[in-house]
């Protein structure tokens, strides 16, 4: 496996788009709520890998509740633990007691995100944490009534068209696109994994999985 990142940008949190709006905004923000609180709950004091970091801000948010936190990345600038495959690979099995991949796997061919995830499930212990972006768009209501508990409710947007999958150096492919359903998907996850997962209702871009390995 040899990814081309080229062209894909490390954002930093004051990074703002040509329309003025920054990365790291509400949304995102909540993501990384649910990253959080997925590895807190999974590996707490344990040791983890990380898949893409980025610009380690999942890391320093983390890095005082958890155990060792290694990183994988083949772009060093991210000051990775391991920068190349041969180097994940020669990793003893079921070392990590929780690896995870937040939207990172879109950013290889999805042949070669199935390669990826089989190999991580060959170093993990307990559990792999995967996040990925879903094609069609959703209506979101919330709603709040006397007595009731807060409801969160996501509908999903069959009048919009799908993003066509186009690599324009960032994504290869997205779920509920090229043919890759989030049922099929969870199928194959199920493989080597009891499968929980969820449409993030602040981001609804952003689809968790969380794998707990059998």
């Amino acid at each position: 496996m040899d990814y081309d990142l080229k062209g894909v940008e490390r954002y930093e949190l004051t990074h703002k788009s040509k329309k003025g709006r920054y990365y790291v905004d509400e949304a995102r923000w909540m993501s990384y709520y649910y990253q959080m609180r997925l590895i807190l709950s999974n590996a707490n004091k344990g040791e983890i890998l990380e898949i893409g970091p980025g610009n380690n801000f999942l890391k320093k948010l983390i890095e005082s509740s958890i155990g060792t936190h290694h990183t994988f990345d083949i772009d060093v600038n991210s000051n990775p633990t391991f920068s190349s495959i041969s180097e994940l690979k020669a990793i003893e099995d079921s070392r990590y007691d929780l690896i995870c991949a937040f939207q990172v796997l879109e950013h290889m061919p999805y042949s070669e995100a199935l390669e990826m995830i089989e190999l991580l499930f060959a170093k993990v212990r307990k559990t792999i944490l995967i996040s990925l972006p879903v094609a069609t768009p959703a209506w979101r209501i919330h709603y709040t009534l006397p007595k009731l508990k807060e409801k969160n409710i996501l509908i999903k947007n069959c009048f919009v068209k799908k993003r066509k999958p186009k690599f324009d150096g960032c994504h290869y492919w997205e779920l509920e696109n090229s043919g890759i359903e989030i049922n099929n998907f969870i199928a194959i996850l199920s493989k080597w994994s009891t499968v929980n997962s969820f449409r993030n209702f602040y981001n609804p871009y952003h689809y968790f999985f969380e794998c707990l390995k059998k």
